[in-house]
């Protein structure tokens, strides 16, 4: 017999179980509601008839199982975002999803894919192999995933992707390869691409050139670079970057300045310097000379402050005053 509380809980309006239905994750949503009754039953159906979003990552073996077996397939075809992952609490969790019959060209509408730990370059060619039937897709996302090709198949692989006509978004925290390279330079442009984030190091700062020479609609760019800027260096200005993002490791103010004057329009700069210090005088010089469009500036450093209190107090007070002048109160304030 049913208690008064369930008796109350199902007296509720459909409406406002539509409602709450949008703010439970798939793996909460079929865990609790699944199987109490056809009423249920029907409203968890239609809500994934109407949610295009599909976001496996927290779900547990048996969630996906029951939403991959009953729910997913009549709707693959309005599916705009799909996120995955081998995460540690969801292991094998991008197999069991193709275990289920499912390819991904069958998601004609896909406009984002989010792939995270994927670590077998099996599971990447079955990937990579549906690619050119994702007209759609205009953003990607690659997190904590380490393939190991060699260098033909890391060409391809990055051309694939280079080569999807509508992608906008790209973002790489990928391995690849025997040396674990996060950049493998593309022969093909992409003209799609406007917003382009690295999550790893890369060592190979000759890289940067032609890399940005392979997307020159490119208007966010982040990054993180290690070391400095070789005589070789051929830089290329790129008059599409707006706003860059990029942290510097062990590196030197000649390497900044190299690779900022190759973003003449840059209205945004975020940038960290790590284990290395630049002067401030140098940055107005930076700024005067090669980013005269810049409006908005961020800068995050490590510095080495002399011993004792007084000396201590007078190197904050001075480094304070050199960002008091017109340049920095009027001019940029």
């Amino acid at each position: 017999m049913a208690t008064n509380e369930q008796m109350r809980f199902e007296s509720l309006p459909n409406e406002m179980f539509t409602e709450i239905f949008k703010h439970l994750s798939i793996s909460d949503l079929v865990r609790a509601f699944r199987g109490l009754n056809c009423r249920f039953d029907n409203l968890i159906s239609k809500h994934f008839e109407i949610n295009t979003n599909v976001d496996l990552r927290s779900a547990p073996k048996q969630e996906v199982d029951v939403y991959c077996l009953q729910f997913l397939p009549p709707i693959t075809h309005r599916i705009k975002s799909l996120y995955l992952s081998n995460h540690f609490y969801t292991p094998n969790q991008i197999d069991q999803f193709f275990q289920h019959g499912f390819i991904l060209r069958q998601f004609t509408r896909l406009k984002l894919l989010s792939l995270s730990f994927i670590h077998s370059s099996r599971i990447m060619d079955k990937i990579l192999f549906d690619f050119p039937f994702l007209s759609n897709l205009t953003c990607l996302i690659f997190k904590q995933c380490i393939v190991r090709y060699n260098d033909q198949q890391a060409q391809s692989f990055v051309n694939i992707i280079w080569s999807l006509p509508n992608l906008k978004y790209c973002y790489f925290d990928i391995s690849i390869g025997e040396l674990k390279v996060s950049i493998v330079l593309p022969t093909v442009i992409s003209s799609s691409i406007h917003h382009l984030s690295y999550f790893r190091t890369s060592n190979d700062l000759n890289q940067i050139s032609p890399l940005l020479k392979s997307v020159p609609c490119l208007e966010y760019f982040s990054i993180n670079l290690c070391g400095s800027t070789s005589s070789y260096f051929n830089a290329t200005y790129v008059s599409s970057i707006s706003k860059f993002k990029v942290s510097f490791i062990n590196s030197n103010a000649s390497t900044i300045v190299s690779i900022l004057k190759m973003m003449p329009n840059l209205m945004d700069l975020t940038l960290d310097a790590l284990m290395f210090h630049i002067d401030w005088d140098l940055w107005k010089e930076i700024i005067d000379n090669y980013l005269p469009k810049l409006k908005y500036f961020q800068w995050r450093t490590e510095i080495d402050f002399p011993s004792g209190e007084c000396m201590l107090e007078k190197h904050v007070d001075d480094m304070l005053d050199s960002f008091r002048s017109d340049f920095w109160l009027i001019e940029h304030k």
